[in-house]
């Protein structure tokens, strides 16, 4: 309805047309690097997770091209800064190793936001040695059994 707005009004047909070619420069697009060296493992896409116990989140760094890593958990796939938690919360600490499990508080905000949303997505950010994000994983979903 905007470009069919758009030519009415103004009767621009190569700002329509320029939109139909090329879609909109301000549109923000989700796409994760395809080169990313970070392969999530566990838990799978989709999977059911339990909610009595803490589960271990794990991935493969073939490459070895990030030194350590911060999780993030959102319930929207585009990971907004606003509903987006980063683990561990402290901005100077992150993962060493290729798994992580949360600790009791961001595993209750899980559970929250759990309870509001069908499905919670996660992925890994890769840092190297100067703090400087490098790639983030492709991202995967779960959501806790009722």
């Amino acid at each position: 309805t905007g470009k069919i707005n758009a030519y009415n009004e103004i009767n621009a047909v190569d700002i329509v047309e320029t939109f139909t070619l090329f879609g909109d420069p301000a549109t923000m697009l989700n796409v994760p690097s395809l080169l990313s060296s970070i392969k999530l493992l566990k838990p799978q896409n989709n999977a059911v997770l339990p909610r009595s116990s803490r589960y271990t989140f794990t991935w493969d760094d073939t490459e070895h091209n990030s030194v350590k890593y911060k999780m993030q958990f959102s319930p929207d796939q585009t990971f907004p800064e606003s509903s987006t938690i980063i683990a561990p919360l402290y901005e100077s600490n992150y993962i060493t190793g290729a798994e992580y499990t949360p600790n009791i508080f961001i595993w209750t905000l899980l559970k929250l936001m759990g309870i509001r949303n069908e499905k919670i997505y996660w992925r890994v950010a890769g840092y190297d040695d100067s703090n400087t994000l490098i790639e983030y994983s492709l991202s995967r979903s779960f959501a806790f059994e009722k």
